[in-house]
């Protein structure tokens, strides 16, 4: 998913009405009750208890065998049979769906809206009254979302982060925020994520993450004292490298605890996968899902210049165990078909992104010059099966 920002030099924040809706949400869902078929494609911040949601734009070129060419979302039923389209004009980002509200913003050439409508169960399916949403916080800048909790939000405005709090409908600065607004990066450069766990804030040299226990913004270079590179932000566990050692060690940091660990060494990785050649790799994915924490290892031949995708994992709570997913390299290497002559090099196989478990995103064949276009496969990790899809097929909203 490509994030972008928009450079702003001033903000305000208002806060307040539009029209009024039903009453404040409960805690989310927690998805990991659904069943296994239900986990199918829920377990992303766009689902709760019957649907899942997937957000399309205007003039995407996927969408022009689609009937809709307005902004808006997706809605599917949580085996991922898709319904129908809601349009929702000028919606920039879907941040969140639980039983009881949507969020969502608005933009226009004149403002930034943070949204939320209210959701009434149907027949068991969602039904989004669009005419009831309220504007929480308007600004002269972007406004992201980092978290959602059972009495406020948390957002982030290009100037500082804020909670806006449900019962007063008033904005009150976040505990800890001086760290930030005294970053040496320029406000504009950071990246907002949300998260239900708590959301973070990452820029070139600084990485916030919002402490849902303390209810405060941490430093997370204070944190662990070193520049870091996060990989992965799930739960009370953040994975990170150090910039500076170029993969020697994966890193763990409790947020609980305030603990730090070596999680995963580059002598370990030679020892589960790596074949007995001088090779360089890096980490460039981990995930922490079902209790487990998949990481993707990039190995690059030094003798042939061959490149390839490798995937290990372990459980959260045992990192002497590692397994290695050999069933799922050597699909790869199969179904790979792409030019090797597109970027001087020789790919083994396609590239892996993101994890849904059981879905593991493979980017795999180039034939059309919008990436929106290209083909792709999702592979089942209990099953070993894969199957292709292209950015026409709803599945593309998935990822």
């Amino acid at each position: 998913m490509v994030l972008s920002l928009l450079l702003c030099t001033t903000g305000c924040r208002e806060t307040g009405d539009e029209t009024k809706g039903s009453q404040v949400s409960g805690s989310a869902v927690n998805q990991q009750t659904a069943n296994s078929k239900q986990q199918k494609y829920a377990n992303g911040r766009y689902c709760n208890s019957t649907n899942f949601y997937g957000k399309f734009d205007m003039g995407s070129e996927r969408r022009e065998n689609m009937k809709s060419k307005a902004d808006g979302i997706f809605q599917y039923s949580l085996d991922g049979k898709r319904l129908k389209e809601i349009e929702i004009r000028d919606m920039r980002e879907l941040f969140y769906v639980d039983d009881q509200w949507i969020y969502f913003d608005i933009t226009t050439e004149d403002s930034h809206s943070l949204y939320r409508a209210p959701i009434q169960k149907v027949k068991g399916n969602d039904e989004i009254h669009l005419e009831q949403k309220e504007c929480l916080v308007s600004s002269d800048c972007w406004v992201d979302l980092l978290y959602i909790g059972e009495k406020y939000l948390v957002y982030y405005d290009l100037e500082s982060c804020y909670q806006y709090h449900f019962a007063t409908k008033k904005a009150t600065k976040v505990k800890g925020v001086k760290p930030l607004e005294k970053a040496d990066d320029e406000m504009e450069n950071f990246f907002a994520f949300f998260s239900e766990d708590g959301g973070s804030l990452e820029g070139e040299d600084n990485y916030f993450y919002y402490d849902t226990i303390t209810e405060s913004l941490v430093s997370f270079r204070d944190e662990v004292g070193k520049k870091p590179r996060v990989l992965d932000n799930s739960g009370n566990l953040i994975f990170y490298e150090l910039e500076k050692e170029d993969f020697s060690k994966l890193y763990c940091f409790d947020k609980s605890t305030k603990k730090n660990s070596v999680f995963l060494e580059k002598k370990q990785v030679e020892k589960i996968v790596l074949p007995k050649k001088k090779s360089e790799y890096y980490i460039s994915n981990v995930n922490h899902t079902k209790d487990r924490v998949y990481v993707t290892v990039s190995e690059t031949t030094k003798d042939t210049g061959e490149t390839s995708d490798k995937l290990l994992w372990c459980a959260a709570n045992d990192t002497k165990q590692w397994h290695y997913e050999e069933k799922l390299y050597e699909y790869m290497k199969k179904i790979y078909t792409q030019d090797k002559e597109d970027y001087g090099m020789t790919y083994k196989t396609g590239c892996l992104g993101d994890i849904r478990y059981p879905y593991i995103y493979i980017e795999n064949e180039i034939h059309n010059t919008h990436w929106a276009m290209n083909p792709f496969v999702l592979y089942n990790l209990e099953t070993g099966e894969g199957k292709e899809y292209t950015g026409n097929d709803p599945e593309y909203d998935w990822f």
